[in-house]
């Protein structure tokens, strides 16, 4: 009995093997999948900033699989209005398909809202209302060599000082410009708010300095902007870093579809993606010296 036993579970056991190679084997079989292509939709990425005119890029949604770029929309009509009142048409810009421009300059404390058409569609859209909003200026910029040291590689750091305006309330968000490239990665997106600095200055003092790059070598060029954002901005940004900065472990956010503050006019359930928004700017630039 005992030996009849066990040549069954031997047979149990190839039966199993050979279950188990015929199911790898046929997971190898193509599958064709038909989806959706899902609702065409603009995208606007539009700013006005205390500095700068108002400026928008508008392209088209894309099918979910497909490789080539978004489509440019280079004959929709934009309208800028501040404080509920028309005061700009952005114009295209040319030979650049899909970017257009204003010549109105943002005031803080004044409400902008950016109107549009797309092509051979009557109805528009409309952004929710942005406030240009205070920013501080950035007191110094500068680079700093170091040692090597646990955790920090030996060369030339770079950093800035600017002093928090008092009052709680305020968002912003900081660029990197590196010899004229915008690091726009995922994790390069940064933005903060004056929850625990409220008032306080980032000069090694209150606080350390906020350290933006390096070691680099001498030569190395940078821009940096601080700007002023909304709480809507900020949420928005939140979702978008979350969304998009993906490692690959079960931990990670599920995908999902971020909305901005654009809509159809006559029904805010029918939405457009990307976002307006406006800002107060600082602005500093630095070339690494020996």
């Amino acid at each position: 009995m005992l030996r009849s036993n066990l040549l069954n579970l031997g047979s149990f056991r190839f039966l199993l093997a050979a279950a188990t190679v015929s199911t790898v084997v046929g997971c190898q079989d193509p599958i064709d999948l038909e989806l959706p292509e899902g609702t065409k939709r603009p995208i606007v990425n539009a700013r006005i900033t205390d500095e700068d005119s108002v400026t928008a890029e508008v392209y088209w949604t894309a099918s979910y699989l497909t490789q080539a770029p978004n489509e440019p929309v280079s004959n929709a009509v934009l309208v800028l209005l501040e404080d509920g009142v028309a005061v700009d048409t952005l114009r295209p810009i040319a030979n650049v398909p899909g970017r257009y421009k204003g010549t109105t300059v943002g005031t803080e404390g004044k409400s902008y809202r950016l109107r549009f058409w797309m092509p051979g569609d009557p109805k528009p859209w409309v952004s929710g209302p942005e406030t240009v909003r205070r920013c501080p200026s950035i007191d110094s910029i500068y680079s700093e060599k170091r040692p090597r040291e646990p955790f920090q590689l030996p060369g030339r750091y770079s950093l800035l000082h600017f002093t928090e305006p008092a009052g709680r309330g305020d968002q912003y968000r900081f660029k990197v410009w590196r010899n004229d490239t915008l690091e726009n990665l995922p994790f390069n997106i940064t933005f903060f708010d004056d929850q625990f600095n409220d008032g306080l200055s980032f000069n090694n003092v209150e606080l350390p300095a906020v350290d933006f790059a390096g070691p680099d070598s001498v030569g190395t060029k940078y821009r940096v902007e601080i700007s002023s954002i909304s709480p809507g901005l900020l949420q928005f940004l939140t979702l978008l870093r979350q969304t998009t900065l993906q490692v690959g472990t079960p931990f990670d956010p599920a995908p999902g579809l971020v909305v901005g503050n654009l809509w159809r006019e006559e029904n805010p359930d029918e939405f457009a993606l990307g976002y307006f928004y406006a800002s107060g700017v600082s602005r500093a630039s630095l070339v690494i010296q020996p």
